[in-house]
């Protein structure tokens, strides 16, 4: 399970314009998982379609 906390803040490159994106709009699920010597590695995503920003992804 993946707990985020926090805000990100993000500028748009052509107006400069701050957004901010709340954890609470995160909704990350496994995207892969490999099996490792210590145990399975499993990586997770999460994709916000933003109006003015577009699609944000954040991957861990």
């Amino acid at each position: 399970m993946v707990y985020v906390n926090g805000t990100a803040h993000i500028r748009h490159a052509q107006s400069g314009q701050v957004y901010e994106i709340d954890a609470d709009m995160l909704d990350f699920e496994s995207v892969s998982s490999e099996e490792r010597s210590m145990g399975p590695e499993t990586a997770y995503s999460a994709v916000v379609e933003h109006p003015e920003l577009g699609q944000l992804t954040w991957s861990i």
